[in-house]
């Protein structure tokens, strides 16, 4: 009798254990995902933002994941404009009852890279800052419908021996639609 009290207790308590997570449905694999971001602007800047997220993301609503990413600007100018910046974050399940959105993937992504500002006839070196947030529909069919981008991206001149000039700063809220990685 102990023998197979012992056997039931043992098949009971890992399917208990994993009764939450056969539940939980994948919102957003873990995948390289590529996006445009707003509208394409014909001799304007055009950005592209790839993300990498770590391990899928469940729809549970304490999940996490960290993710990484990748904003891509292109000018079709000659010579071609191009700059890259990385970015680095985590991303959530913002499940029903949340009081800004709800039923969406919320991935905040920050970073800052070295780079130079036109101003004027000159090139001036400086430090951009980013700090975003991704609002994402949760994966249909390994498709997402489509998104949000939120949020600002900063410029900080600094010029040797004359210390920092004042922020300039640039606003997002674009829509972000999912494209070929290989458009990146």
């Amino acid at each position: 009798m102990r023998n197979s009290s012992t056997l039931g207790l043992a098949i009971l308590i890992p399917a208990i254990a994993l009764s939450t997570s056969v539940n939980a449905k994948t919102v957003l694999s873990a995948k390289q995902r590529c996006f445009k971001i707003g509208e394409s602007v014909d001799g304007g800047w055009n950005e592209t933002l790839k993300i990498k997220p770590q391990q899928a993301l469940k729809d549970n609503s304490a999940a996490i994941i960290e993710s990484v990413g990748l904003i891509h600007g292109n000018k079709a100018v000659y010579p071609e404009l191009n700059y890259y910046d990385q970015l680095a974050g985590a991303a959530s399940w913002i499940s029903n009852g949340d009081l800004e959105v709800s039923n969406v993937i919320q991935m905040s992504l920050v970073g800052t890279s070295y780079g130079t500002k036109s101003v004027g006839p000159a090139a001036v070196p400086g430090l951009y800052s980013m700090d975003f947030s991704l609002i994402l529909q949760p994966e249909t069919k390994g498709k997402i419908p489509g998104g949000q981008l939120v949020g600002v991206k900063t410029f900080q001149a600094i010029v040797a021996g004359q210390g920092v000039g004042q922020p300039d700063k640039t606003y997002y809220d674009k829509t972000v639609q999912e494209i070929s990685c290989s458009d990146f």
